[in-house]
């Protein structure tokens, strides 16, 4: 199966919330996983977190070509595939070469989470209940922030 590597510049660690949700990070986490959970090899590299992992080539040469500012970068079995934005799960699917059994498998992001994963007007934080306070779920445009009230307060 082939190698598929995410090299990006927001961390991992990365919530979402507030101002600096970015509902593209938040959609890619979900289909990632959902493709991850299919067999594929995928990775995910952070240019803040692991700027070691940027020295190898291909995505060395492509950083010192056009910069950080066009990650994220997908790298296929050694070559750059896609840059300056993230991949689709479909995308992500025929990379990994999975049959069609294993595309049958994939997990649809539910219908009460699009808005969580960047889809619709939802302001959803994404942040799977990690160790920090909401207020009101107001301020998330009455979606709430996801995390089904783990660790922190509302």
């Amino acid at each position: 199966m082939p190698s598929i590597i995410v090299y990006d510049n927001v961390p991992h660690s990365h919530c979402g919330c507030g101002a600096d949700h970015n509902p593209e990070v938040t959609t890619f986490t979900f289909e990632a996983s959902a493709v991850r959970a299919a067999g594929a090899d995928i990775t995910r590299h952070n240019f803040d977190e692991e700027p070691m992992a940027f020295m190898s080539t291909p995505i060395s040469s492509f950083v010192a070509k056009k910069g950080v500012h066009r990650l994220p970068a997908v790298v296929v079995d050694g070559a750059v595939v896609l840059d300056g934005r993230y991949p689709t799960r479909e995308e992500l699917a025929e990379w990994a070469e999975l049959s069609t059994d294993q595309l049958a498998t994939l997990v649809e992001i539910p219908e009460e989470t699009l808005p969580l994963a960047g889809h619709g007007s939802g302001g959803s934080c994404g942040c799977g209940g990690h160790g920090h306070e909401h207020g009101d779920r107001s301020e998330h445009h009455g979606q709430g922030c996801g995390c089904g009230g783990h660790g922190h307060a509302h």
